[in-house]
């Protein structure tokens, strides 16, 4: 015998309940690709797919925060089959709403939206209901998942936006974790194009300058850093006389210690040519 369940009653009707199973199991599978070596793209194409199936909006966007201007941008547009591919623009006022206050937004029918600053703007774009969560871990957003219905559609539920968010909190932290893997691993790199750079520096440098009577010549580079761009050399003259040349590279990295190679040899070159000196 079916009871209806009343405020004392702990037990969800089966519709809900079913509804709360699913959105579970998607979260769990979302959670799984945090565990595959899948980069940022293709898991946000894989959240797209788990938003639409489930969900089924009209339209759907993702924007990501850009690491070196801190600008959002479009990563991910995906409309429903038979709606049109334009553009999604959203308001500053929703994208504010959602990034600076990091909280999600539900908008269940812009025509009843009374008291909700950009229902009326979003209604006049024929939208009927739109769901809107940020990508945060931590602390830190790193853009918002957006999706909408057209007028004449569904209405999105709070059910919705917590599956949303659930999804979008996941996502969130496998970006994160990716973008540190790949400052972390352009870090090597720049590390060991240094290495190679201070390889190449120091075998150009000469390991002690040629005697000279009466005279006692010193060098050294000791670089603040990893490399330095600073060169000297000395040459000696069949003759007994001696070229001594300082210089400084501009620029850091192997580029640069490539040009001191160049200008070490051209300095050979043109001091074996007995230039007369006075």
């Amino acid at each position: 015998m079916l009871r209806k369940p009343t405020e004392t009653d702990p037990r969800l009707p089966a519709e809900q309940l079913s509804k709360l199973i699913d959105s579970l199991r998607d979260v769990n599978e979302l959670t799984i690709e945090l565990l595959r070596d899948i980069s940022v793209d293709e898991l946000l194409r894989f959240l797209m797919d788990k938003v639409f199936e489930t969900l089924k909006p009209d339209r759907g966007l993702v924007l990501l925060r850009s690491r070196a201007t801190g600008e959002l941008a479009p990563a991910v547009v995906r409309v429903a089959e038979g709606i049109s591919a334009e553009d999604i623009r959203l308001s500053k006022t929703l994208v504010a709403a959602v990034v600076e206050k990091r909280n999600g937004l539900l908008l269940m029918d812009t025509s009843t939206g009374a008291g909700v600053s950009l229902a009326d703007s979003i209604r006049l774009s024929g939208i009927k209901s739109v769901l809107a969560a940020p990508l945060e871990n931590e602390g830190e957003v790193v853009g918002l998942i957006y999706v909408d219905c057209r007028v004449g559609h569904r209405s999105f539920e709070e059910a919705d936006l917590r599956l949303l968010t659930s999804l979008a909190n996941v996502a969130a932290a496998k970006i994160q974790n990716a973008r540190l893997m790949e400052e972390n691993a352009e870090k090597r790199q720049m590390d060991r194009e240094f290495a190679l750079a201070r390889e190449i520096q120091q075998r150009l440098l000469p390991e002690e300058p040629p005697p000279l009577p009466g005279y006692e010549l010193h060098g050294s580079n000791v670089a603040s850093r990893q490399v330095s761009g600073d060169y000297f050399d000395f040459r000696p003259r069949s003759d007994g006389k001696i070229y001594a040349t300082i210089a400084d590279v501009c620029g850091k990295g192997v580029g640069p210690a490539l040009l001191m190679a160049s200008l070490q040899a051209s300095f050979h070159a043109w001091a074996d040519e007995l230039v007369p000196v006075s």
